[in-house]
């Protein structure tokens, strides 16, 4: 398995944390250098993709073009898969086993979310069992792109779905939301969970971020800019009522462990 970690060269302490967190396991993996803002809004506008700063800040712009760029990598390298991770993920137990070959993934699969995010998830039929997880069809929203295996196959219809789809959302809402409704045969979850972001993780445990994010500051100040108000306020959360009665009736809690 090819473990790619995305992280900026001058996050130092997040590289240390991160090559911590994987030795304690003896898992091999590469750091890939995240694509800066200013070298993202470039690549973004030669692949003509449509960028709303409305949805997207300038760090998200860069964080979503660094995935891109790790589905190209698989593509010219022809890996059948790889595994991507941001640089604030903590590891479960026994990830190596998950991590170290491939051969326990069935073919048909493209994507497979590795991450506990969303409180509560919608999940279809049972994949695989495995020795200490199970693989279940992913059949309702669950954000974060924290932590995911990708297939060949799925890195080429991603960056498709990507290029062709009319405007750009945020990386986790292309991935496991929109790009999710249309291939439900080709997207899991693995259960339990086998990674979390810190900030997730120290929300259950209520303790203080160490890793700090100039990523989330951003994306917090562009949700408050243009937060709809009024009767757009009204008519978004009249739309959300349908899924939240269904997560509401069907959803199950996606642990980490």
């Amino acid at each position: 398995m090819n473990n790619y970690v995305i992280s900026l060269q001058t996050e130092q302490k997040r590289r240390e944390h991160i090559t911590a967190e994987f030795s304690k396991q003896k898992i091999p993996f590469e750091f890939f250098n995240a694509i800066t803002p200013d070298l993202a809004v470039i690549q973004a506008k030669k692949m003509g993709l449509k960028i709303d700063e409305q949805l997207l800040t300038a760090g998200e712009v860069a964080c979503f073009m660094s995935h891109l760029n790790l589905w190209q990598q698989a593509i010219d390298l022809d890996l059948p898969y790889i595994t991507i991770f941001e640089d604030d993920i903590f590891l479960g137990k026994d990830s190596a086993q998950f991590l170290t070959r491939y051969e326990w993934i069935p073919e048909k699969l493209e994507v497979i979310k590795l991450e506990a995010f969303t409180p509560k998830v919608v999940l279809g039929a049972q994949v695989k069992p495995l020795d200490s997880r199970d693989l279940f069809y992913l059949k309702g929203i669950n954000l974060g792109a924290a932590g995911y295996i990708l297939s060949l196959a799925g890195a080429k219809s991603l960056l498709a779905f990507v290029q062709n789809y009319h405007k750009i959302l945020p990386l986790d809402h292309m991935i496991f939301e929109l790009y999710l409704k249309e291939n439900p045969q080709a997207v899991c979850q693995l259960v339990p969970a086998l990674c979390i972001q810190e900030l997730e993780l120290n929300k259950i445990k209520n303790n203080e971020c160490c890793l700090k994010s100039s990523l989330l500051d951003e994306r917090h100040s562009r949700m408050k800019t243009y937060k709809a108000k009024g009767f757009a306020k009204i008519k978004k959360e009249v739309a959300r009522l349908p899924l939240q009665l269904h997560n509401f009736l069907f959803a199950r809690k996606v642990d980490f462990k």
